[in-house]
């Protein structure tokens, strides 16, 4: 009798164990097909890198700011083509349309014009 139980609970467990890993290979494939994408932004006239510059990817709902040498990055972004805003106080906003985002990695340098 004990026997018996051992067998059921082992067969239980090999089938959780397989089921576990048709779960991770598919999570994989999912990773596989999102992009790591990363710019810069900068003042047009002096070249000075914007720290807190407000960066987003219209129609989603990822958005982030500019580290202290005017860095983002964004990830885990499906392959397509997206609008990219970038906002900071007293500049003009930026907005760039339609920008395929493709390859694994992207780099993107955007440069934005002081308001008088």
């Amino acid at each position: 009798m004990k026997s018996l139980v051992v067998i059921i609970l082992s067969s239980f467990l090999a089938l959780s164990v397989s089921a576990d890993d048709g779960n991770k290979v598919e999570s994989v494939s999912r990773e596989n097909n999102s992009i790591y994408f990363t710019g810069t932004v900068k003042d047009k006239e002096t070249g000075e890198y914007l720290v807190g510059a407000e960066v987003e990817i219209e129609g989603t709902e990822l958005k982030t700011y500019t580290d202290f040498d005017g860095n983002f990055s964004f990830d885990n972004i499906a392959p397509g083509n997206y609008n990219v805003s970038a906002n900071y106080i007293s500049y003009k906003s930026e907005k760039l349309e339609n920008l395929e985002i493709s390859s694994r990695t992207n780099m993107l340098e955007l440069e934005l014009q002081q308001t008088k």
